[in-house]
């Protein structure tokens, strides 16, 4: 099959009306150097943009503590959008006014890494419209979240704003970092029948006005990190069968929290120390602990 690469080194700028990557049977693959820059004009990127065989689209944003990467996209990111597509995130800023898919194409695999550069450089993506993971049928969208990351989603548009597995199969697994939906959305997941939607939190920090399961299997794998809900949520994990409590081991119990001075619950694990207590219980009015054997 036909490829084409394009690496833009640092100092230089790529401006597009569009950006297809992986387009008409050819592989593509874009790499930009930290200190370069991508805009598009009122259009998306698209990676993996054609239904043709051999189509694959690769994109690398990579940006370091000294040499800023930044892309601003001025429309929405579509990874998958007729074939698979990859999308890696390295230490770079990437801002999207329109929605993020992964999975619109039948049977394809969409990937998106979000991660930090080893120069300690953060990996940031802000989305300005919705987020859907797993969009169509047969389709399966993953994102790889790591430490020293920003997702965010800023829309208060209430159709379709955040589903994890719409219609296919969504799968965010946050190892570190933070995970912050905004504007009143709901974090949803599984969202129609068929669908699946799989959370695996193992670290960070996630901040979302609500946590919903759909018409089909969702799983939020909870096992390390802390969870911000607004208002008094103390029994969120005994009123949702599909949140599990997997992170009580070596002596971790799992915690509710509420603060009534910031009016939010926290979810978390800690050891059950008598002084441990003490000190949780001056932050909050009600603190419940539950354990869910698997």
């Amino acid at each position: 099959s036909n490829t084409g690469k394009l690496t833009v080194y640092s100092g230089s700028s790529l401006t597009a009306d569009l950006l297809k990557v992986g387009d008409l049977g050819a592989d593509g693959f874009v790499t930009f150097k930290p200190g370069s820059t991508l805009t598009t004009n009122n259009n998306d990127i698209r990676i993996g943009a054609s239904s043709q065989a051999s189509s694959y689209g690769h994109v690398h944003f990579e940006g370091t503590a000294t040499d800023a990467m930044t892309a601003t996209i001025n429309g929405g990111i579509l990874v998958g959008s007729a074939n698979s597509g990859d999308l890696v995130i390295e230490g770079a800023t990437v801002n999207a006014t329109s929605s993020l898919h992964l999975g619109l194409a039948d049977n394809r695999n969409a990937n998106l890494t979000l991660m930090e550069h080893v120069s300690g450089a953060t990996g940031t993506l802000t989305v300005g419209l919705r987020a859907i993971i797993g969009d169509n049928a047969g389709t399966t969208g993953t994102v790889n979240q790591t430490a020293n990351t920003v997702f965010r989603s800023t829309t208060s548009r209430t159709d379709r704003p955040f589903r994890l597995g719409e219609a296919g199969n969504g799968i965010w697994n946050m190892a570190g970092g933070v995970f912050e939906i905004t504007g009143g959305q709901t974090l949803g997941m599984a969202i129609n029948g068929g669908s699946t939607g799989t959370f695996n939190m193992s670290g960070g920090t996630m901040r979302v006005p609500d946590i919903i399961a759909g018409g089909g299997t969702a799983t939020f794998d909870f096992s390390g990190g802390e969870i911000f809900l607004p208002g008094d949520r103390v029994g969120f994990a005994a009123a949702n069968a599909f949140f599990d409590v997997t992170g009580e081991t070596g002596g971790y119990s799992y915690f509710e929290m509420y603060d009534n001075g910031n009016n939010e619950t926290r979810l978390f694990y800690a050891i059950p120390e008598p002084a441990t207590l003490g000190v949780l219980c001056l932050g909050g009015t009600m603190m419940m602990v539950r354990r869910r054997r698997k």
